[in-house]
């Protein structure tokens, strides 16, 4: 329900620090962990190819945390935009003043970047040990230690791609 800038593409922009505003709102993800972001700030925001290009001013929450994209666009500024997504096209239509203006993604950056996401996940997971406890059938207690790893992962290739035609390309 955000518009995420994340740290390191914040550094990259040339802005500092103290461009932020501050914010006391922790962020949760759908797993139920937190981050608490550095602040946030406003940006212009063009969106489309000439002639066909909105501009749209976005208040974006930075953090840092390691992530393979840049930004994450979030339901205000895709309401803003009026667009509408297509996630099986990789595109994206929204009004512009000169008609209807579009982004579109490409299948293999996809897929590369799908695939650093699950090698920058692999690497920042930790094994964790945790305590579980219940009740036998004998009335006592019984203590289980169940260790969650983080070696398994999913390898897929850019190679097991489907290639897909859209409109004729």
């Amino acid at each position: 329900a955000v518009d995420i800038l994340y740290y390191d593409a914040f550094k990259k922009m040339g802005l500092n620090k103290s461009d932020l505003k501050s914010t006391v709102t922790p962020l949760y993800g759908f797993t139920g962990n937190s981050i608490m972001p550095m602040g946030m700030i406003e940006l212009m925001v063009n969106v489309g190819t000439y002639p066909r290009v909105s501009m749209v001013m976005t208040q974006f929450l930075v953090v840092d945390c390691p992530f393979v994209f840049n930004i994450v666009l979030g339901r205000p500024i895709l309401r803003e935009l009026r667009a509408v997504t297509s996630i099986y096209h990789l595109a994206m239509k929204f009004l512009t003043q000169q008609g209807v203006g579009e982004v579109r993604g490409n299948q293999y950056d996809a897929r590369t970047c799908y695939n650093n996401s699950l090698k920058l996940a692999a690497k920042d997971a930790t094994p964790r040990t945790m305590m579980v406890q219940r009740e036998a059938s004998d009335e006592t207690s019984v203590e289980t230690s169940v260790k969650a790893s983080s070696k398994t992962s999913i390898e897929t290739t850019s190679e097991d791609l489907n290639p897909r035609e859209i409109d004729g390309e």
